[in-house]
């Protein structure tokens, strides 16, 4: 699976789709589920063999659903972490639209909800923002609140920025300086771009932190690496 990986993704080595597809397939002999996906992923990409995205994208979804519990100890950790990427590309493939696969934004939720449920932070973050916008289910603030700070507090950067922004401008929530300087500070911790470019206008704007102790901060970040 892994080989497979940085052969598609050209990570170490040359890319190369007949390579990757070669280690897909003596991975789907051990009947795992992340074998399968792999396939899919080959079939959706036309990675050496030729692209179908719908039979593609269905035998992702038919390998996703099946149940954990074929290997042991740490091996069995480590593909259910692949699962939880893999049902985000999933949701993103519904969330952006790709070739014949039409933009569904009630199928997006579904999937990114998902991996919400199972810890993701990305997939905490993407389904918070569905339910902030009602985008393919309704909208709903108290909920959207609720799993943008469970995806803050597993350190996903862009939820640690848009909370920022919340307690900045008291949007869903009433306005905290110092909470906002907090939630940027993480943010920036992570070379997060605009996460940064908050928190720099904070200190340079004397916003939750004493005028005293702008001075040093105000440089640190202003030349900060911008990151994403």
């Amino acid at each position: 699976h892994q080989l497979a990986w940085h052969y598609r993704h050209g990570i170490g080595c040359k890319k190369d789709y007949d390579e990757s597809l070669r280690w897909i397939k003596k991975g789907s002999v051990l009947k795992c589920w992340c074998g399968e996906f792999d396939l899919g992923v080959a079939q959706f990409y036309g990675m050496g063999v030729p692209a179908n995205e719908a039979k593609g994208l269905a035998m992702m979804e038919a390998a996703v659903e099946v149940p954990p519990g074929a290997f042991a100890g740490m091996l069995e950790i480590s593909i259910e972490t692949g699962r939880d990427q893999a049902l985000n590309e999933i949701a993103e493939i519904y969330f952006k639209g790709h070739g014949k696969i039409a933009k569904d934004l009630v199928k997006s939720a579904v999937w990114y909800r998902k991996g919400a449920e199972r810890g993701f932070p990305e997939s905490q973050y993407c389904y918070a923002l569905h339910l902030r916008n009602g985008w393919g289910l309704p909208a709903d603030s108290v909920k959207a609140m609720e799993w943008m700070t469970t995806s803050a507090q597993n350190s996903c950067a862009d939820a640690l920025n848009d909370l920022g922004v919340a307690n900045r401008d008291g949007a869903g929530v009433k306005a905290d300086l110092k909470q906002a300087l907090l939630y940027f500070q993480k943010a920036a911790a992570q070379k997060h771009g605009e996460g940064t470019r908050n928190l720099s206008a904070m200190y340079r704007e004397g916003k939750g932190v004493p005028v005293a102790a702008m001075a040093v901060p105000l440089l640190r970040y202003l030349f900060y690496p911008m990151g994403r």
